[in-house]
């Protein structure tokens, strides 16, 4: 009954799913002239483009983009770049065009500014025999909130920021194109977030708390506030389907993955199935298969569209979650110590675990 129930969602969800187109962009400080499936950050603080393609790709040297780059958050579609440089300041925008990359200043930044009022003070200010009402007070983004976690969806047109000490998440959407503020929604004091996720429109997120113990799953939007979904141990990863507010959740210490449809949860897989403290979650493009990174066996489980789902793949490595390429169904593995890249690629018939080496190695 679960797995006819879980068929059902994903083959709903194929029916929805659609694709973002890609825009424009400004000035550039680094470039990549030739095909790349993805970027990835060194232990010099500096980004290395993954050239070529699966089965022939290598990593490169290393990118001038004008800072130190300490993480980076990247859509599948590989449009743009969220850097972080540390402190727990906001992310910094690198936009990727035609090879070229290029810093988005102030890309999240909001405009509270409306027409046809006055946000001078809360007075009513007499015109022409009539009163202009004053402006109400939009959701701001406040630029000194320390940001504690990014979420970037599935397509990659919407992203979050929790600012936990602020109490505040931040949800813009079509940020592959020019990022525009959604609003922020109240975390208040639900708990350590153990995982958060955001949907294609930048309005719906989804957020797991636990104290390591006991936690659970929450939704909110920008126009309502936190709803209890489930009760969980340890959400430790959130994905959205594309293009829809239907979600996948993985908790690391039940061993558990759950599909949460219409505010509802059914569980799909367990340690049974080869579920063994999941820390990450891949969906394909076309929402027919769900990719779940174990990280205490080194192995990816795939979940099929008809909710059959195949034996554990072994990476035989430290798995670090499952980081999207511009390839649909592949997905980095590992992180970058001057040694290949690890990556999944189920883009075949027959799902591999393959390498991306230095560029000029003998591998």
């Amino acid at each position: 009954m679960i797995k006819t129930v879980f068929r059902i969602c994903l083959m709903l969800a194929v029916i929805f799913a659609a694709h973002e187109s890609r825009g424009q962009t400004s000035p550039a400080p680094g470039s990549v002239s030739q095909p790349t499936l993805g970027f990835i950050v060194d232990g010099t603080h500096h980004l290395r483009p993954m050239i070529g393609v699966v089965g022939a790709a290598s990593v490169g040297d290393s990118l001038d983009v004008g800072m130190d780059v300490l993480g980076a958050t990247v859509p599948p579609a590989h449009d743009y770049i969220l850097a972080t440089t540390g402190n727990g300041s906001w992310p910094v925008m690198l936009q990727v065009r035609g090879g070229a990359i290029t810093i988005q200043p102030n890309a999240f930044a909001a405009d509270s500014g409306q027409s046809g009022c006055d946000d001078s003070s809360e007075l009513r200010v007499q015109t022409r025999g009539r009163p202009r009402p004053a402006c109400p007070q939009p959701p701001t983004v406040d630029p000194g909130a320390a940001i504690d976690q990014i979420a970037v969806s599935s397509t990659g047109s919407g992203a979050a920021f929790l600012a936990s000490s602020a109490g505040w998440i931040y949800t813009f959407t079509n940020v592959n194109h020019s990022p525009s503020f959604s609003g922020r929604i109240q975390v208040g004091s639900l708990g350590a977030v153990s995982a958060l996720a955001v949907s294609d429109d930048g309005s719906t997120v989804a957020v797991g708390v636990s104290d390591g113990e006991t936690g659970a799953l929450y939704v909110a939007s920008t126009d309502h506030s936190m709803r209890l979904v489930a009760s969980m141990t340890h959400p430790a990863a959130i994905a959205f389907l594309h293009n829809s507010n239907n979600a996948v959740v993985a908790d690391d210490v039940t061993n558990t993955v759950s599909v949460m449809w219409d505010g509802q949860v059914f569980p799909v897989a367990s340690g049974d199935d080869g579920i063994s403290k999941p820390i990450a979650l891949g969906i394909s493009n076309d929402n027919a298969r769900v990719f779940v990174g174990n990280s205490q066996s080194g192995s990816v489980t795939i979940i099929g569209p008809n909710g059959n789902i195949a034996q554990p793949l072994p990476c035989k490595c430290t798995l670090t979650g499952l980081f999207p390429t511009s390839a649909d169904s592949v997905f980095r593995l590992t992180d970058f110590s001057g040694g290949p890249v690890l990556l999944l690629d189920a883009n075949r018939a027959t799902p591999r675990i393959t390498f991306v080496p230095m560029r000029g190695s003998q591998f």
